[in-house]
């Protein structure tokens, strides 16, 4: 497989956002800066997160930026093409941005051992409480996001203390499924 070196990666990353700048000072009126930056943030956060698949463990904390940044920049480059002339605003729409960082935790506990919930819990609640926000914001459900807010804290101190109660049983289970995995992979090869 053709490898580059990470050092020529970064000067390659730096001198295109050099040129996008150079043309945005030179050609102010006529060029589209924004859509040429979320195309090179797409293309930088895809690198990413086929480095973190590339190694062992040391580099796979790089799938979650990566995630995150390609998941936003497909998302505003299609926000830029099709939804902003349909009369959606990003004052709607921008709980959807909350919602990949969640999506990126949970594809992180989904692709990567060892299985840890502190990367999956959030990941749910990041998303959960992305997806009420952004219901209220398109005026789905009606909410009042004060109460909504405050109520959370009893709800978080229930689920916190099921999970110290509960945390031995759901350690084994956990073990159980990496296990059963881990045969599987074996048998597979």
């Amino acid at each position: 497989m053709f490898k580059i070196p990470r050092k020529r990666k970064l000067g390659v990353y730096i001198l295109a956002i050099g040129i996008i700048i150079f043309l945005k000072i030179v050609f102010y009126q006529q060029f589209p800066v924004l859509n040429l930056m979320l195309f090179f943030v797409l293309f930088a956060s895809i690198d990413l997160i086929v480095y973190s698949f590339s190694r062992k463990k040391k580099t796979n904390h790089f799938f979650i930026p990566g995630a995150t940044l390609s998941l936003s920049a497909l998302f505003l480059i299609f926000y830029i093409y099709f939804f902003e002339k349909n009369n959606y605003s990003l004052e709607q729409l921008w709980p959807i941005l909350g919602i990949f960082p969640g999506i990126s935790l949970i594809l992180y506990y989904i692709f990567f051992t060892p299985r840890s919930r502190s990367t999956i819990v959030p990941g749910f609640f990041i998303t959960m409480l992305s997806v009420v926000f952004l219901l209220v914001r398109l005026d789905i459900i009606n909410l009042d996001l004060q109460k909504f807010l405050l109520l959370l804290i009893p709800i978080f101190l229930i689920i916190i203390g099921l999970y110290l109660i509960f945390d031995d049983k759901i350690r084994l289970i956990q073990e159980q499924i990496d296990q059963t995995l881990e045969d599987h992979k074996k048998s597979g090869d």
